[in-house]
């Protein structure tokens, strides 16, 4: 089996397993309870605090803890409900069908066609009565990486919170909060080799922020519920691995996409990127196959054994094509055309080659 989804989910490290594993049968207490065994699991969950905190900039009292990236979005966007919010036309549909919901007044800013939002266009789009500006930090379906440094400025200066899914980016490209402005931060352990079901939310100290669920005291307040410690030790553990190595990761998935798009130049020139450039997560790989279903493409190749998407997994079941791509510029036949080769940490070189192979002798004679 040859897995290219890793953009969709990854598999938990043996020793993220282990530090689940381990939280079960060691900190059973709860939490908030008040005697002398809950002491190690509220200790547990501010130490985790802390770490996650210093990865991105923030102080541990900013971290808050969910069940994921889509609860996350969820919870930031809630802060603007019913008012005028800017969105990337290219985000995520967690962002963009929460926004709907709460009953959002939406300005969608359309990315470029290398898929990056101009910081331009977005301060066209800024009113007075602007509450929330929500851009992607790493595009989950092309691997674009968005300037939220300068949009972070932007808002900061325009005085608009402002609220970055790095669902797809964080664990993998460098970022920090203080740096880029942010006011809010999701993130999901599940796309960093962490448990699903656990992610956090950053939150500016200071922001007014209205609570997610209420009914408890957990989470100062704002998120009511027994917490998830066995997922927050997880999530832990996925946060140390991903940032122990992360620049040599970075340096080794650019030489492997390099790799695997030499071989494609070579043997189906006519398949190319959907987006070039520096500005990219190296480990998410987009390509258009010119007059060639993509799903035709992906039943192909998975009766081979190797394991590709056409775009996010959340849209995995439906037929219309991708808003990411048609909001980039493609019409909906190309969008159609594109499949999404994404690589993760045990992602070899062999791996590669023999993807690469498959795809351009399926693509010139596809009943192989």
């Amino acid at each position: 089996m040859i897995y290219l989804d890793h953009a969709a989910t990854t598999a938990p490290e043996p020793s993220v397993i282990d530090a689940v594993t381990d939280c079960m049968r060691n900190l059973t207490a709860n939490p908030s309870a008040s005697y002398s065994v809950s002491g190690p699991c509220r200790k547990k969950i501010n130490d985790v605090k802390q770490i996650i905190a210093e990865t991105i900039g923030a102080k541990p009292q900013e971290i808050f803890f969910t069940s994921g990236g889509s609860e996350s979005n969820n919870w930031a966007l809630k802060q603007a409900a019913g008012k005028h919010v800017i969105i990337g036309a290219s985000e995520h549909k967690s962002v963009l069908t929460a926004a709907k919901i709460m009953g959002c007044e939406i300005s969608l800013v359309r990315p470029e066609r290398n898929g990056v939002i101009s910081p331009n266009l977005l301060l066209k789009a800024i009113r007075p009565d602007t509450k929330l500006i929500s851009i992607q930090f790493v595009n989950n379906e092309t691997g674009a990486i968005g300037p939220i440094t300068k949009i972070g400025e932007i808002a900061t200066e325009m005085k608009v919170p402002f609220h970055c899914d790095a669902v797809a980016g964080y664990g993998h490209v460098p970022i920090s909060v203080s740096e880029s402005h942010i006011s809010y931060l999701s993130v999901s352990a599940h796309k960093l080799y962490g448990p699903r079901g656990i992610g956090f939310l950053y939150i500016k100290q200071g922001i007014a922020t209205t609570p997610l669920i209420s009914g408890g005291d957990q989470e100062n307040g704002r998120r009511g519920g027994t917490e998830n410690l066995p997922g927050i030790c997880g999530l832990c553990e996925a946060v140390k691995l991903s940032f122990t190595d992360q620049e040599a990761e970075i340096n080794r998935l650019w030489a492997l996409r390099k790799r695997f798009l030499s071989i494609l130049a070579v043997k189906a020139p006519r398949i190319r990127e959907t987006i070039t450039g520096d500005l990219i997560y190296p480990g998410i790989i987009s390509l258009i196959l010119p007059g060639f279903a993509s799903e035709k493409m992906i039943t192909l190749l998975d009766m081979k054994g190797i394991f590709v998407s056409g775009g996010a997994a959340c849209n995995s079941t439906s037929h219309s094509p991708s808003h990411v791509l048609v909001s980039m510029g493609l019409t909906p036949k190309e969008a159609n055309e594109v499949i999404r080769v994404s690589m993760g940490r045990n992602t070899t070189q062999i791996e590669i080659e023999t993807a690469a192979e498959a795809i351009a002798g399926l693509y010139s004679n596809p009943t192989i």
